[in-house]
This record gives structure tokens, C-alpha cells and sequence, in this order.
């Protein structure tokens, strides 16, 4: 794979790993790979990719308006560290909001995942198959 190619990768990547349609032992994996990437932001190409996942545009998600503006009026430069995002955003054309959109998203997206998988009674889980420990079906892996 050429190095140009990886960006377009990865972003596959995060798409499917919020992709319900995708059986879970497969999202596992891809999310296994989104963490690998993660333990090497030492390489550029992997942290400009990365970056944007766990900026400041993120806080877009948190609790209420309210809330995050009262953060935000405790600590100067993140407040302008904020501002900057929104201006980034309100001066985007449209295919660049829908991509800073989806990298808002993406944690918030897996975090609420999580938290349904955990919640969710075991009787009501995703996929009729019986699970091993490592949460693959028998016939994919050994382990577990």
C-alpha cells in the first residue's frame, strides 16, 4: 500500500467501525487496528490522520452547551482553542464539514456503542452464534 493511500484507509476504517451492519467480531478487529494506529502517532501520516479524532471538536459532544461554556470560561486558551475549531467549521466548503462532522462523531459514536453493549442483557446481544473470550464465533478463530 502507497502512503497515499492510507488516509483513505483509515477513514474506511472508522466508518465501518460505527457500521452496525458489520458483525461485532469484525468491528473488534478494525477497532484493534484504530488502536495500533493510535500507539503510533511517532509517524506523521498516522497522526494527521489521528489527530483530528481527539481534538478539541470533540468537546461538541459533551453534556450541554451550558455546561461546556462554563469549562471552556475556566481555561482562556482552550476557549480560543474552541473558537478556532468553530470558525474552521463555519468557513468549511460542505464535503470538508461532513468529514470534520464525522470526526466530532466518531469517539462519541463508539463511546455510546460501549455503553449499549454493556448495558444491553446478554439474551438481546448482537448475533445468534455462540461467542468465545476473544468474542468471535467458533469457526473464525481458536481462541478464547
Amino acid at each position: 500500500m502507497l502512503p497515499e493511500h492510507f488516509p483513505s484507509l483509515f477513514r474506511r476504517i472508522l466508518s465501518m467501525t460505527i457500521d452496525h451492519g458489520i458483525p461485532l467480531f469484525i468491528r473488534n478487529h478494525l477497532l484493534t487496528f484504530i488502536v495500533t494506529a493510535f500507539q503510533s502517532l511517532d509517524s506523521g501520516l498516522v497522526r494527521k490522520e489521528c489527530a483530528p479524532l481527539v481534538s478539541i471538536s470533540i468537546w461538541n459532544n459533551l453534556s450541554s452547551g451550558g455546561v461546556r461554556d462554563a469549562r471552556l470560561e475556566k481555561y482562556p486558551q482552550t476557549k480560543k482553542a474552541w473558537r478556532a475549531a468553530g470558525k474552521r467549521f463555519d468557513s468549511a466548503d460542505d464535503s470538508a464539514k461532513d468529514r470534520l462532522r464525522f470526526d466530532r462523531l466518531w469517539l462519541f459514536e463508539m463511546i455510546l456503542d460501549f455503553l449499549n453493549m454493556m448495558y444491553k442483557p446478554s439474551d438481546q446481544q448482537e448475533g445468534d452464534e455462540p461467542k468465545r473470550a476473544c468474542g468471535c464465533p467458533p469457526d473464525v478463530c481458536n481462541f478464547g
